[in-house]
């Protein structure tokens, strides 16, 4: 797979977990998209998927994600997320040099046909 295809996926995620904007998703993800996050529920639909987004990011003001490395092929993709989400949410008592940041990192899997992505499965380690 090309090396334009991997940076695309790559910043289409990033757009949508950093800023909320979801106006290419559909040139990576197909419509019947599954997101596998066990043990909590699977996420069907790509409509779906974009609220579950939208409603993290309202949640969680100024969450960033980044991807570390990722690795595509003709039918998946592999790649490892890092997400930093504030401590202190708006409302707090603490100034905001006073918040800190919860990193976790994310390995997504992804099984692909046509170029869009069909099912992703989520690990935390």
């Amino acid at each position: 797979m090309s090396e334009d295809f991997k940076n695309k996926v790559g910043r289409i995620l990033c757009q949508a977990w950093n800023e909320g904007m979801f106006d290419n998703f559909n040139d990576v993800y197909s419509e019947n998209f599954v997101r596998h996050r066990q043990p909590l529920v699977d996420i069907n639909g790509l409509d779906n998927f974009k609220e579950y987004i939208s409603k993290f990011r309202n949640t969680f003001p100024g969450v960033e994600c980044s991807y570390d490395e990722i690795i595509v092929t003709e039918n998946a993709f592999v790649t490892k997320l890092t997400f930093q989400v504030p401590n202190s949410v708006s409302g707090s008592s603490h100034s905001p040099s006073m918040m800190r940041y919860t990193k976790t990192e994310r390995y997504l899997v992804a099984h692909m046909k046509n170029k869009k992505v069909l099912e992703a499965w989520q690990y935390y380690l």
